[in-house]
């Protein structure tokens, strides 16, 4: 008798190996049948809960790897937690019934097979993707992954018979509908999409099923079971329409916004506000963008130079949590050939619900205008959503938080060239700024540490 190789394997419900024999024998549904027979460079599984997405990873990647013996594998998770929960345990049953039977190594991250070595990576790190040649790349929670790793996975798919799968449930109307499904829907014959129904599954609840669907928002729903591509729901910005997504010439007076993280990507933002006399409203522009993970400060200095001197930036707005981080950027911004002393660095120590409030307040008046350059900018607004009525940070919102920074920054400190002619509206503000962060003239020593000079810390 054939025995089972996974106690419960979801979808693939009668997946079985018989003792002693390398071959596994499956018996997938018609969706997953076409998904295991494509040789389309990059494959998406774009299902429901319980569907079997993650379920037909494993064997699709075992296949690939009998496809390129001798080439190594790339697995890819959101986090490592959900590498642990999710993947390892449907893929090792797999592997130890087939002739990729190996030893895994915990602390590298790597399955040796006799054949080649399976890499695991996770969203959270794209640089550790850098340096790895794999044929066969899998995906799980794919939609899930910043746009910077989803870069970083194709910069990698430089193999011959390289060939990549994502498993995964929508998001939203982030990257991956942008730079995946709509290639698919366009033609491109490097791309595939094939949307699994919880329903497809036999052995998923019906009642559950058809719970959901009478109580769900309707968009919700069909993400959740069917896994269409849907406007995500509680999105933070949910007034952000893909109209704002359009070329804007930069004003001779440019801001920045910076975000730095030690886990999250360090962003650099660059905008510019339009004063209502010329225009009907206010018009806020996002003209570009930089955006990198696992960088020093002195990577960060080399990067952001080019955008300040591009777009004579002079005031730049940071996160006050990442004081430190930016005192030493600014040092390295000062070594040849960096040197600048006329850049205004102005902390933001407001709570995030403020600068939320104001850049919703934007974007429900049409009065942003996002350059296509912005891509991980234009991604965040797609993405960023609310858990529990609080903004929820677990989707990518690094370079929203910059611009956040940046528009605050702006109605805070005020736009020194406003157009206004209210002179005394504008000293008030400026004076408000001052008591705010504690700006120093800018002959002033700006590298002050001490809390009663005032400087960088003080009070």
């Amino acid at each position: 008798m054939p025995e089972r190789i996974i106690e419960k394997p979801h979808s693939l419900w009668n997946a079985v190996v018989e003792k002693g024999v390398e071959n596994i024998y499956l018996f997938p549904s018609p969706a997953q049948q076409i998904i295991m027979l494509s040789d389309v460079t990059h494959v998406t599984a774009s299902g429901g809960t319980g569907s079997g997405k993650t379920s037909l990873g494993p064997f699709w990647l075992t296949h690939q790897m009998e496809l390129s013996l001798g080439e190594d594998a790339l697995v890819v998770g959101y986090t490592e937690g959900a590498l642990r929960r999710n993947v390892f345990p449907s893929l090792f049953p797999v592997l130890e019934h087939s002739r990729f039977k190996g030893t895994f190594s915990d602390s590298k991250m790597v399955y040796h097979t006799p054949f080649g070595d399976i890499y695991f990576c996770t969203n959270k790190n794209p640089q550790a993707i850098q340096g790895i040649h794999p044929a066969p790349i899998w995906c799980d929670e794919f939609a899930s992954y910043s746009l910077e790793t989803w870069k970083a996975i194709k910069g990698r798919m430089d193999r011959p018979n390289s060939r990549l799968l994502g498993t995964t449930t929508p998001y939203g109307e982030n990257w991956f509908l942008t730079d995946f499904v709509q290639k698919w829907r366009d033609g491109d014959p490097d791309y595939l999409v094939v949307y699994l129904s919880s329903l497809d599954n036999p052995t998923y609840p019906r009642d559950k099923y058809y719970r959901d669907q009478r109580e769900m928002d309707a968009d919700e729903f069909q993400m959740t079971h069917e896994g269409r591509i849907k406007r995500r729901h509680g999105l933070v910005y949910p007034d952000f329409k893909r109209e704002m997504v359009q070329e804007c010439e930069p004003r001779a007076k440019c801001y920045a916004g910076f975000d730095l993280g030690l886990v999250d990507p360090n962003t650099f933002t660059v905008g510019s506000y339009e004063h209502p006399a010329k225009y009907e409203k206010e018009r806020w522009c996002a003209h570009d963008e930089w955006c990198k993970s696992g960088v020093d400060n002195e990577e960060i200095a080399a990067n952001i130079f080019p955008l300040i001197v591009k777009y004579h930036i002079d005031t730049i707005f940071y996160d006050n949590h990442a004081g430190q981080t930016v005192l030493d950027v600014r040092h390295a911004l000062e070594k040849a050939p960096y040197f600048m002393d006329n850049l205004r660095w102005i902390p933001m120590a407001e709570g995030i619900d403020i600068g939320v409030s104001a850049l919703r307040g934007i974007t429900r008046r049409s009065e942003l205008v996002v350059d296509p350059k912005c891509e991980n900018l234009i991604d965040n607004f797609a993405t960023y959503s609310v858990l529990n009525g609080k903004p929820e940070a677990r989707l990518h919102t690094d370079s929203v938080d910059g611009l956040r920074y940046l528009v605050r920054g702006i109605q805070l400190y005020g736009d020194t060239e406003l157009e206004s002619g209210d002179t005394a509206v504008h000293k008030e503000r400026l004076t408000h700024a001052q008591e705010l962060f504690r700006l120093r003239p800018q002959n002033d020593d700006l590298y002050a540490t001490d809390a009663d000079e005032g400087g960088l810390y003080g009070n």
